[in-house]
């Protein structure tokens, strides 16, 4: 897989994907979901106020859920639709050097649509590392493959969450790097 800025087309893209990859970055809009992982909604949207203060705080608290907290799940499923649409854009194309025996894969995404990117895939990030205890000490990736699975997960479901949690945080670096820094100058 390759990525490029196109700077002058105000584009970047994927290009020279597998179907595989291109399977990870449809996922992520699963990935993403709060729906199964509700803690995922407490880290995503947390209270503004401590917790000892929240009777107090009971007027501001129920305006900060109906309007910020509103605003912000709306954006985030902004953002998901937008990389999905992108996904809808891939095309089927050959390397110059070679046809390969595969095809490969190409999605254009306009520079304009990479925050979206970057929101989808850091929530899908997030939501991995909660659902799969990715990081144990807050701090650290530890994949412990064979210790604390929950009930029903299996030992494949770990090692798919992980690659998909390295796999869009490569694209997340390379967006900040490329794309995002590019629209700051």
């Amino acid at each position: 897989m390759r990525l490029t800025l196109l700077k002058e087309q105000e584009l970047w893209q994927l290009s020279d994907m597998e179907e595989v990859h291109v399977e990870l970055l449809r996922q992520a809009a699963d990935d993403a979901s709060m729906t199964d992982c509700p803690e995922g909604r407490q880290r995503l949207f947390p209270s503004p106020v401590p917790q000892d203060q929240r009777l107090r705080e009971g007027e501001f608290l129920e305006d900060w859920n109906e309007y910020v907290t509103g605003e912000l799940d709306t954006q985030f499923a902004e953002d998901v639709g937008t990389l999905l649409a992108d996904l809808d854009g891939v095309e089927i194309h050959h390397t110059a050097d070679e046809e390969p025996i595969d095809p490969r894969y190409l999605v254009k995404v306009p520079l304009d649509h990479a925050g979206a990117w970057f929101s989808s895939l850091n929530q899908a990030r997030l939501m991995l590392d909660l659902k799969y205890a990715l990081h144990p000490d807050g701090e650290h990736l530890q994949l412990q493959l064979d210790a604390g699975l929950d009930e029903g997960e299996t030992l494949h479901e770990r090692l798919a969450a992980y690659m998909r949690y390295e796999f869009f945080a490569l694209i997340q670096e390379w967006l900040v790097r490329q794309v995002m820094a590019a629209d700051q100058e």
